[in-house]
């Protein structure tokens, strides 16, 4: 399967940590997009920033990071990574 556009909603588990790693990136069509609206750990950071200035990954969409609150530096400098905060948890219901 090939997908232009990847969305990624699933839990950090063993299995999923750094899911998107270099080899899934690379498989990727070319100016695809990744956006990751779940865990930070589901990717591999420094894929995804390599991906991205290689051109590989037109964009990526984070509101989630390995390093919360804030995330990796690098992704904030960047113009073709857009960064949320992750306020999911920003609730007052338990």
């Amino acid at each position: 399967p090939v997908a232009d556009f990847l969305l990624l909603h699933c839990a950090a588990t063993n299995k999923t940590t750094a899911m998107m790693n270099r080899d899934r990136l690379a498989a990727m069509p070319d100016g695809a997009v990744l956006i990751n609206c779940s865990r930070g750990t589901l990717v591999d950071e420094a894929a995804l920033l390599q991906a991205v200035n290689r051109g590989k990954l037109a964009w990526a969409g984070l509101d989630c990071f390995v390093d919360e609150p804030g995330g990796n530096p690098a992704f904030a400098a960047h113009e073709n990574i857009f960064m949320l905060p992750h306020i999911g948890s920003a609730t007052r219901n338990p």
